[in-house]
């Protein structure tokens, strides 16, 4: 199980959650996406740190966020 340590060097339990209990969601182009840091969770502002399950040789639609950034790591 992974910590969260705010900037005080405090233990943030309520920060924590395990990869299994956060629950995917199908986008409308097919992507399955797993939320794996979001403001209402942890706290953070504006951003979200995802998790995206494409097919091979299926495509992502663009789109744009006006008020908040998503941050991507991706896996081949």
């Amino acid at each position: 199980m992974s910590t969260a340590i705010n900037f005080d060097g405090l233990f943030r339990a309520d920060m924590c959650q395990t990869y299994a209990s956060v629950t995917p969601y199908v986008t409308k182009n097919g992507s399955e996406i797993r939320e794996l840091m979001h403001p209402t969770v942890q706290g953070n502002k504006n951003q979200s740190l995802e998790e995206a399950a494409i097919s091979v040789g299926a495509k992502t639609l663009r789109h744009k966020h006006l008020e908040t950034e998503e941050l991507n790591h991706i896996l081949d």
